[in-house]
């Protein structure tokens, strides 16, 4: 979902096992009951609230973010507020800094009124029960920090160049991406300068698939690859329907 409409409210409820993606400006958004999801939003212009979600990842800049007894949820997001943890059950919320970057992200942002260097992602608070600050989350390691490539908006890397960075990304988060990014190109130097046999080239390639294949299902990227397969199919034969009714 991505049309250029007015800011409207959204809500979320009881989803589990799914990627949704809802790229636009966005008025409130309330995810409630949620759970084993990834949450893509645009910008919200008020108040992002997630409440009673478990194993959640939700990436969205927002004027303010409000978490509610929730349970093992990454939140990637900018913010000009500091992000609200509350009730007695929240635990184990890992805060990050934005991590998507879209054709109009910054045209959404500049609609929702957020700008990128107000920016208080990393300075929760916690209202426990009692009304007591407690620890409850955690910041995210910036050698855990990875992009998150939009499947359906993006284009391919030119020329190798890296690719955009998220808006408000901090220097250090930038400077992993980087450093990893520096990682595959002297890994793909070696290969190339080893002047490998036709032979030992099918065995690394082999080695490399089997490898990658094992971190798509130990990460459940796999299944989201199996959904965007199904989605691109759906599509498709609606674009047939279309050209055949026309």
């Amino acid at each position: 979902m991505g049309d250029e409409t007015a800011p409207c409210d959204i809500k979320i409820r009881r989803c589990s096992k799914s990627n949704i993606y809802i790229l636009q400006p966005i008025r409130h958004a309330v995810i409630h009951k949620c759970h084993d999801t990834r949450v893509i939003l645009g910008p919200v212009c008020g108040r992002l609230r997630l409440s009673e979600c478990r194993n959640m990842v939700v990436i969205c800049a927002a004027r303010s973010v409000v978490i509610a007894d929730c349970r093992g949820v990454v939140i990637h997001t900018l913010t000009p507020q500091r992000p609200l943890l509350v009730g007695g059950r929240t635990q184990g919320i890992t805060l990050a800094p934005l991590n998507i970057h879209y054709p109009k992200l910054k045209h959404h942002m500049a609609k929702a009124q957020l700008q990128s260097h107000i920016n208080m992602w990393n300075r929760p608070l916690h209202l426990g029960s009692e009304g007591v600050l407690s620890g409850a989350c955690e910041v995210m390691n910036p050698e855990d920090f990875q992009l998150l490539v939009i499947p359906f908006t993006q284009t391919a890397p030119i020329d190798g160049r890296p690719p955009l960075l998220p808006p408000g990304l901090p220097h250090e988060f930038a400077k992993s991406v980087e450093e990893a990014g520096k990682c595959v190109s002297s890994f793909r130097s070696e290969v190339r300068d080893a002047d490998l046999t036709p032979e030992q080239r099918a065995i690394l390639q082999k080695a490399i698939d089997a490898k990658f294949k094992t971190w798509l299902r130990e990460t459940g990227k796999q299944r989201e690859l199996d959904q965007l397969e199904r989605l691109s199919v759906t599509l498709k034969y609606e674009r047939v329907a279309k050209t055949t009714a026309i």
